[in-house]
């Protein structure tokens, strides 16, 4: 949860006091991020997206607002799972096409 928080509200407000406004959102929120668990029970709750839902990027960016994302989905049951950023970004990056 450290990502979904402190992380994510620390670069919002670096942004912010750097005049870029900002708005920091997990993967969970607005079901942006969907992911399923991997198989390899050793990793923990790590993830791979598995859809992405736009809704709430689209808000936030016809509002001006840059969205921060932190990389925290949920599976279908609603654990949170962390999922890679680089693929979470390509996945963000195609729903927005």
């Amino acid at each position: 949860m450290v990502l979904m928080g402190k992380v994510n509200k620390t670069i919002v407000a670096t942004m912010g006091a750097a005049g870029v406004a900002a708005v920091g959102l997990g993967g969970v929120d607005g079901g942006l991020l969907q992911a399923k668990r991997v198989d390899d029970e050793d990793l923990g709750f790590v993830g791979t997206v598995t859809g992405v839902n736009p809704t709430v990027l689209n808000a936030a960016l016809d509002a001006g607002l840059v969205p921060v994302v932190a990389t925290v989905a949920a599976d279908s049951e609603g654990n949170f799972l962390n999922v890679n950023a680089d693929t979470a970004a390509a996945a963000i990056a195609g729903a927005l096409d």
